[in-house]
C-alpha cells in the first residue's frame, strides 16, 4: 500500500511540477512558521498551494457469500481507495512537497 502511494504520489510530482509556470492555477498562500530549513540557513519556506488531485485506485478483490432464495452464493467484491494528493511549491528555494491522504475505501457490492 504504502509503494502504491509512493508510485502515484512520484507520477503526480514529475508530471505536474515542470508545467507550473505555464499553467494557471489557483495560488493559495500558506506561512508555515515550522518550516524552517537549516540548510538554508534557517529561511522559511513559502509554501504555495499549486495543484489537487483525485485518483480511485484498484486495490484488492474478496470474495463474499450471500443467501438467495435458499441457496448459498459466492459473489466477488471489488476495493478501491479514493486517494487525494495536494503539490506544494517554494518559490524561494524551488522546493515541492506533496501529502498525499486516504480519502475513503470504497467496496463495489454492499455486504456484511
Amino acid at each position: 500500500m504504502k509503494r502504491l502511494i509512493l508510485v502515484v504520489t512520484t507520477c503526480f510530482v514529475f508530471t505536474i511540477v515542470p508545467n507550473l509556470k505555464a499553467q494557471a492555477y489557483h495560488v493559495e498562500q500558506v506561512s508555515n512558521a515550522a518550516d524552517i530549513n537549516a540548510a538554508n540557513n534557517g529561511s522559511i519556506h513559502q509554501w504555495v498551494k499549486m495543484g489537487t488531485e483525485f485518483a480511485v485506485i484498484p486495490v484488492d478483490t474478496h470474495e463474499f457469500t450471500i443467501w438467495h432464495n435458499f441457496v448459498k452464493k459466492k459473489r466477488n467484491c471489488e476495493i478501491t481507495h479514493k486517494v487525494k494528493t495536494v503539490v506544494w511549491y517554494c518559490e524561494l528555494h524551488h522546493h515541492t512537497k506533496s501529502e498525499t491522504l486516504l480519502e475513503e475505501t470504497i467496496h463495489s457490492k454492499q455486504h456484511n
